[in-house]
C-alpha cells in the first residue's frame, strides 16, 4: 500500500506500508522504505530519536 505521508515540517513524501495478519510480527516504522526517506538518529540512553530527510548528495 502506497501512502502520501507528511512528517512534521518536512516535505510530504511517499511512503509503501505492508501488513500481516500474524499476531507476533511488530510494526516497525520505516520497514519497508522509511529509512530510505529519511535519517533516524536514536538516543538510547535519552529515551529520544531524531528524524531529518535524506541528505541530497551533489553529483
Amino acid at each position: 500500500m502506497l501512502a502520501q505521508a507528511v512528517i512534521g515540517q518536512f516535505k510530504p513524501v511517499q511512503l509503501v506500508f505492508a501488513w500481516t495478519q500474524a499476531n507476533n510480527m511488530p510494526l516497525i516504522l520505516g520497514q519497508v522504505n522509511f529509512f530510505i526517506e529519511f535519517d533516524a538518529c536514536f538516543y538510547c540512553s535519552q529515551l529520544e530519536f531524531a528524524i531529518s530527510p535524506k541528505a541530497v548528495v551533489a553529483g
